[in-house]
């Protein structure tokens, strides 16, 4: 083994050597000057920071790291050969079962049906209330009305709007729940069955995406002990199953990643050589990911681009037709909507959610380094004299005005929607950028307050997964709480609340609690990376994760588990696709 080792270390190339090293240096960083900003809450600072004792833990982690990627390299390596796979007849026969997709589909039927029994018929968080109210017209609660205030969009693009679609959401998955609950209120006087409805769509779809990678998986991979352990991964992870029944758009998207990371696998291996199924497939798992979420576009766009130069000779057509096609209905059609003012316009400040809190802190630490003419000027934009307090680094939302209730507070007003204009954001990168200049560590502690937490596995993440639903969904048309008690109780019961308190006490654990935590699996994502650098078709197939990485940290919470809920669903299938070895594929590139 000793031996085999040094071979597999003398056999590293550059390329892999280069992201080892700049890999192991940034997690090594976050996990060891960062924690001054990360262990009070966000609000340290690295100021200071620079000592020898952080210095000596710097480097020991820096040594951790890397042997930890060149182990994972090791392991792909030699757990790729079939003469390294473990024999067991108890998990031949396993593995063989899992091969058939009835009997796979079946079981996860059967299995996660009853693990969730006690979440009927459905879970979701509060974004549902949004989509459900900018559709239907008789709403549950009185703030309903003021769905532009809850989620701010600037007046400047409402006013003279008679619409209350928005694309805060994704524009088509806000219609696709939104109308399916206003025509379940149509015809039975009731929400329920478009609850079940959703629901049912929701776990067929992931129940479908699940089995087509099981037993693709399970079929085209050596090693009996990686193909175990992966399979256990996936089955008994309650942020996967749970996340089947969500009304939500990042676990939507984490059924259509499912299905588009095992595809990916299928051309790789193929050499391009595809047929209609993976077309129509592929097609499905592009649709409805940028349905679920906007930002699934531009992941799923870098990727058929990179399959435009990779496969042309043998795959262009199946790639215009089956990524290019759905991406560009969906663009076009959304932008001929909101051209025509039926969607509104996406609101400028969601994405700038980094830029935002690194002033929010400026204004908070020291205000000083904003000139009169740049208060004066982000005055137009922002409440200045509450951003600093209402500044969070954990959360940016606070600073977007956002939250039930909070427009009816001067006091929780940060960002001035209903004055702000257009013209108000022109000069706000310059003056950002500007102060960043004159006090960057206030900046760098912004930084690594919103984004640290998310390469540091000792942090325990947000739990903002649902496991219930928003009071403002079964009140009013789902079931009144007093006419429709059995209704109600699908919400408020013994067993029900028994088995959130379980999950929560699992996801806390400390140490089954990492296997669930998304900042865990973001790491040894990172450190695996490395193990695919043996050719450019090869890296691009982790690559749609690790874009993930980015933009959960460009998300507006810090540390979420929600915006990490795709990296951990498809770390069990990267975990066995470490040990697939495409030799042709490796030397030819």
């Amino acid at each position: 083994m000793i031996k085999n080792m040094k071979n597999i270390i003398n056999n590293i190339n550059v390329v892999q050597w280069v992201s080892l090293i700049t890999i192991s240096l940034i997690l090594s960083f976050f996990n060891s000057f960062a924690l001054s900003v990360l262990n009070d809450g966000g609000w340290g600072t690295m100021n200071g920071t620079f000592t020898v004792r952080h210095l000596l833990l710097f480097i020991i982690l820096f040594v951790l790291f890397s042997v930890a990627s060149i182990f994972l390299i090791f392991v792909s390596r030699s757990f790729s050969s079939e003469k390294n796979e473990f024999k067991s007849g108890f998990f031949i026969k396993i593995s063989t079962y899992f091969e058939s997709p009835l009997k796979t589909a079946l079981f996860l039927i059967i299995f996660w049906g009853v693990l969730l029994l006690p979440f009927f018929p459905v879970v979701s968080g509060w974004d549902i209330v949004g989509s459900m109210h900018e559709v239907i017209d008789t709403r549950s609660a009185d703030f309903a009305k003021n769905i532009f205030n809850i989620y701010p969009i600037a007046n400047y693009l409402t006013d003279g709007s008679t619409t209350m679609w928005t694309n805060q959401h994704g524009a088509f998955l806000t219609a696709f729940y939104g109308l399916t609950i206003k025509y379940s209120w149509i015809i039975t006087k009731s929400y329920l069955p478009g609850y079940l409805f959703l629901g049912l769509f929701h776990f067929s779809f992931a129940v479908y995406a699940y089995t087509k990678a099981i037993v693709f998986f399970q079929k085209n991979i050596n090693n009996l002990i990686i193909k175990i352990v992966g399979l256990a991964l996936i089955i008994f992870n309650p942020m996967i199953f749970l996340n089947t029944i969500s009304l939500s758009k990042n676990p939507l998207f984490v059924s259509s990643f499912v299905l588009f990371f095992v595809l990916m696998f299928e051309i790789y291996r193929s050499n391009g050589a595809v047929s209609k199924s993976w077309m129509i497939n592929m097609f499905t798992a592009v649709f409805i990911g940028v349905v679920a979420v906007k930002w699934a576009l531009y992941v799923y766009a870098i990727i058929a681009l990179i399959y435009l130069v990779i496969y042309r000779k043998v795959a262009l057509k199946p790639v215009l037709i089956s990524m290019f096609l759905p991406i560009f209905l969906l663009k076009i059609s959304l932008m001929v909507l909101v051209h025509q003012g039926v969607v509104l316009q996406d609101d400028p400040i969601e994405s700038k959610g980094i830029q935002i809190q690194q002033i929010a802190r400026y204004v908070h630490d020291d205000p000083s380094v904003l000139t009169k003419s740049e208060y004066q000027e982000l005055n137009k934009i922002f409440d200045m004299n509450n951003i600093g307090n209402l500044y969070s680094p954990a959360i940016s939302d606070p600073v977007k005005s956002s939250g039930g209730g909070n427009f009816t507070d001067t006091s929780k007003l940060g960002y001035r929607y209903r004055t702000v204009k257009k013209s108000d954001w022109k000069n706000f990168n310059k003056i950002w950028l500007s102060v960043v200049k004159r006090n960057p560590q206030i900046a760098i502690d912004a930084t690594v307050a919103q984004v640290g937490s998310y390469v540091v596995p000792s942090r325990i993440p947000l739990a903002d997964y649902a496991l219930t639903m928003p009071s403002d969904t079964i009140g009013h048309g789902y079931g009144s709480m007093t006419d429709a008690k059995w209704t109600y109780h699908l919400y408020h019961n013994k067993v029900r609340t028994k088995a959130i308190e379980m999950v929560f006490k699992l996801f806390n654990n400390k140490y089954v609690g990492y296997l669930l935590h998304g900042n865990f699996w973001i790491v040894v994502l990172l450190l695996m990376v490395p193990a695919f650098m043996t050719s450019f078709s090869r890296f691009t197939l982790v690559l749609p994760a690790a874009l993930q990485i980015a933009i959960s940290a460009m998300s507006p919470l810090a540390n979420s588990e929600r915006y990490t809920l795709g990296i951990v669903s498809v770390m069990p299938f990267v975990l066995m696709l470490m040990v697939f070895s495409n030799k042709k594929k490796e030397t030819n590139g």
